[in-house]
């Protein structure tokens, strides 16, 4: 609950900033392939491989984009 308080200053997981940065690059146009491969550049603990990238920026354009 006190994460919900008003006076709650929130710190981002690694996922939210995984997510914002997928995000952001939506935002400026870049391809899904292309989003991927920076991801796993900058989060390599994280994905291994481009394509486990592809994967979490898929459904992020499946839910956020047009």
């Amino acid at each position: 609950m006190r994460k919900c308080n008003g006076d709650f200053v929130p710190s981002p997981t690694r996922d939210a900033e995984i997510d914002g940065m997928i995000l952001d690059l939506f935002s400026i146009g870049v391809s899904l392939e292309a989003i991927s491969r920076r991801v796993a550049v900058r989060f390599p603990d994280r994905f291994s491989e481009w394509q486990q990238a592809l994967t979490r920026a898929g459904e992020l354009s499946f839910r956020y984009s047009r």
